[in-house]
């Protein structure tokens, strides 16, 4: 049985619009491929990024990228959603254990620095957020994600609001919003 993608077409169909545009990669290679391109925000022509696949797409391999784009892109959001929600409880069931009510994650790395290596994404880890500044609050009963008017875009996007109120640093700053849910005498 051919393996099904995007909307239940098979990978012989696409192996074989993805031939007739001369393009070099076969169907598990461009479902890396789109994997990446899902992960970046779209520019200002979302369709840029096919001519990596082909010089000249066609009409049908361009609705499939889409396609395939799309479903990439949804998948990929769902799982991230679904970890921040066990990291976040994990993170909350650590503060429990250690007698805190809340904790701040910088985006910053241990050094405070402005570059932070892969394996120091906090901030990206808990929440999704992958911009260059920003941080969260997380307390016992609710969580905040704080970023300036460059990111509110892409948190919004990126960061389920459901687990982490989206805020913007200017408009109410982190230690008001912080002050306000503390419990008297919390750490």
């Amino acid at each position: 049985m051919a393996k099904r993608i995007d909307g239940g077409r098979s990978d012989e169909a696409l192996a074989r619009l993805l031939e007739k545009a001369g393009a070099g990669l076969d169907p598990a290679g461009l479902r890396e491929l789109v994997a990446g391109v899902a992960a970046a925000p779209p520019g200002e022509d979302p369709d840029a990024w096919m001519v990596l696949v082909a010089p000249a797409p066609g009409a049908a391999l361009r609705a499939r990228l889409r396609g395939l784009r799309q479903a990439t892109a949804g998948a990929a959001g769902a799982a991230t959603k679904e970890r921040s929600a066990r990291r976040l409880a994990a993170l909350r069931e650590e503060l429990r254990r250690r007698g805190l009510a809340g904790f701040v994650v910088p985006r910053a790395d241990e050094h405070q620095g402005e570059y932070v290596a892969p394996r120091a994404e906090r901030l990206a880890w808990l929440t999704g957020f992958t911009g260059s500044a920003g941080f969260a609050a997380v307390l016992d009963a609710e969580a905040a994600i704080f970023v300036d008017g460059r990111y509110t875009l892409q948190a919004a996007d990126q960061v389920d609001s459901a687990l982490f109120a989206p805020r913007h640093l200017v408009e109410q700053p982190p230690e008001d919003w912080i002050a306000e849910r503390l419990p008297k005498g919390g750490r």
